[in-house]
């Protein structure tokens, strides 16, 4: 919690007044504040998460890696009325 707290500090110091900052497993998402214009994932996924995808909202983007902590690529998604696409590019290495 002491990150979380530093985390809204350092926020609200630098004139971010409209940031959300929560703990739980990001898997899921936020579907309470859903949807999303944008959703940045820092964490490899095995694949672009289901959960998280629901909660664009229209034209919403979503910057991922995908793979394993060994070999990802990064993923940039976009949603579309009733159509997702997806880009692939570059392989990226994680920290673990």
């Amino acid at each position: 919690m002491l990150l979380l707290r530093k985390g809204e500090r350092d926020s609200r110091s630098l004139g971010y007044n409209r940031v959300k900052i929560t703990v739980g497993d990001g898997s899921h998402g936020l579907p309470t504040f859903a949807p999303f214009d944008a959703i940045i994932v820092s964490a490899a996924a095995p694949g672009l998460p289901h959960n998280l995808l629901s909660q664009f909202g229209e034209g919403g983007r979503m910057i991922i890696p995908v793979g394993t902590a060994k070999a990802s690529t990064f993923s940039s998604s976009e949603c579309r009325t009733e159509s997702l696409s997806s880009h692939s590019a570059r392989h990226v290495a994680l920290f673990p």
